[in-house]
């Protein structure tokens, strides 16, 4: 599952002795005879692995080898003095090895803010730098919204900090992905004292990525709107009706008076067969104190969602959207807009959303909070 040694192994090199950064022995020792070329196709492969399925531990690992493994490459490469463009595509590798750090450690914020001052201070780079900027305020909002009880000022000054962001660089995708960040956090659930500003706020927003005339920020003002309509914001109630796997009608509201989990999911899609160890955990430990969970699968070949979930002793409700669609009923994938899985949604006892992000340990602190 992880990374193997023989990963960065090889045996003829023309890499120069490191003398700027430094570099763990194992990661130099490794690649001792590799040419800075081959150094530079091996950190592609290691930055396009993926976060295996895993328990949150193996994960947890997981991130920590490929964002060290990444560093130490990208270090390695920087030191050999490449091209400008190896050297970007270096610096850009090692900020993801540094991001993947962060996510295991909120606090970890040195190493990226020491690489922004020495990327602005050379000037080779600046759409690095941005990258840069953009992963230090992301970091820094989740750090914000992890807070019990936040205001409008908090939002507003998440919202000040990120426009001229946007402002000087509308194309870039980091910047993009902050704004749907903070967004999408506008509406951030266990703050009841914000009703009614999340609209306002996501208005303002809107209208910021419309004004700026540029085609990336439209488009996702587009989807906030869409977000909006469809009600996916905590506080609304969800109106879910279709087919489960064997047949059967099924309704919401028959749920009514049980906090649910609702799962958009798919066999096929490793992130969320990587949410299942938790939710049995859940199941297991709140059904008989009100607890439900409805999994809601995207899976298009029926027999094979049969089959995984006789395979893995599923025990809570399936509904198949296919066979939904198959009914003549309203896709539910495409009525809430669903443009990525697992897309995880709590609702309360009236059947109101209580979190658009219950997912790993945040459901688990949500389920504590909802039975406590």
């Amino acid at each position: 599952m992880f990374f193997e040694t023989s990963l960065v192994s090889g045996q003829s090199s023309e890499l120069k002795k490191a003398v700027k950064r430094p570099v763990p022995t194992e990661i130099t020792r490794q690649i001792k005879d590799k040419t800075p070329e081959e150094v530079a196709e091996l950190l592609r492969t290691v930055d396009a692995k993926a976060v295996p399925v895993g328990t949150v531990e193996e994960v947890a690992e997981f991130k920590k080898k490929k964002g060290s493994l990444l560093i130490g490459l990208a270090d390695a490469l920087l030191n050999t003095e490449p091209t400008d463009e190896i050297a970007e595509e270096a610096n850009r590798k090692k900020i993801n090895g540094l991001g993947l750090l962060m996510q295991l450690n909120p606090d970890d914020t040195a190493r990226i803010t020491a690489l922004k001052r020495e990327l602005e201070k050379d000037k080779k780079h600046p759409d690095v730098v941005v990258q840069c900027e953009a992963y230090l305020y992301v970091q820094k909002i989740r750090k914000t919204f992890q807070s019990k009880r936040l205001t409008e000022k908090d939002f507003e000054r998440a919202a000040e900090e990120l426009k001229p962001l946007i402002r000087e660089h509308p194309d870039s995708p980091y910047v993009s992905a902050a704004g749907l960040l903070l967004s999408a956090a506008s509406a951030y659930e266990g703050n009841s004292n914000l009703d009614g500003f999340a609209d306002k706020f996501r208005n303002d927003f809107v209208k910021t990525f419309r004004d700026s005339g540029n085609e990336n920020l439209v488009t996702i003002a587009k989807q906030i709107e869409v977000d909006a309509q469809q009600n996916i914001v905590p506080g609304k109630r969800l109106s879910i009706a279709g087919m489960t796997v064997d047949g059967r009608p099924f309704d919401i509201k028959s749920l009514q008076g049980k906090v649910v989990l609702i799962d958009f999911w798919a066999t096929w899609c490793g992130p969320c067969r990587g949410e299942v160890p938790g939710m049995k955990e859940a199941y297991a430990k709140y059904r008989n104190r009100g607890f439900e969970i409805v999994g809601i699968s995207l899976d298009k070949d029926v027999s094979a969602l049969q089959s995984y979930l006789a395979s893995e002793s599923i025990p809570w409700i399936s509904v198949s959207d296919t066979l939904t669609a198959s009914a003549g009923m309203p896709s539910l994938g495409e009525q809430y807009g669903i443009r990525g899985i697992p897309t995880m949604y709590l609702l309360d006892r009236q059947g109101r959303i209580l979190s658009t992000s219950a997912r790993g340990e945040n459901l688990k602190r949500l389920l504590e909070q909802e039975f406590r």
